[in-house]
């Protein structure tokens, strides 16, 4: 899988269904692009104003950049859940060899508010993730 680069002005949100992985085209070639709710790269940047959005599902479950590499934040951070998420989930967004930097206003556990709900972010151990308060 190639490299992504978020950006200013550009939202990366991983998932798609199978007809739009099908239909994905040259633009992102170098990228894996399967249908499911994990996008997967060599390495990540989502730069200033960008942004990086990413859909809640029940349990825990969420769509998810996966990268081999690093990942470097900078942009912002969007959240959508498709159903209430419980008090305590947690939930992976992003996965890297090592993550650089932070999403946009929102520091190492900053608490936040999306869609009317509240979240606690990390983004230790190569990973991120937000948990519901």
């Amino acid at each position: 899988a190639g490299a992504i680069v978020v950006m200013s002005g550009g939202v990366l949100s991983p998932g798609v269904s199978a007809a739009e992985a099908t239909g994905v085209t040259g633009g992102v070639a170098d990228v894996a692009v399967a249908a499911g709710y994990v996008l997967r790269a060599s390495t990540a940047k989502i730069g200033m104003g960008g942004a990086f959005a990413a859909t809640l599902k029940g349990g825990g479950v969420s769509s998810r950049l996966v990268a081999s590499g690093s990942v470097a934040l900078g942009g912002s951070l969007s959240l959508s859940a498709a159903v209430a998420p419980n008090p305590g989930e947690s939930y992976t967004l992003i996965q890297g060899a090592s993550i650089l930097g932070t999403f946009a206003g929102l520091p190492e556990g900053a608490s936040f508010q999306s869609g009317g709900r509240q979240y606690r972010i990390s983004c230790q151990g190569g990973r991120v993730t937000v948990t519901a308060v």
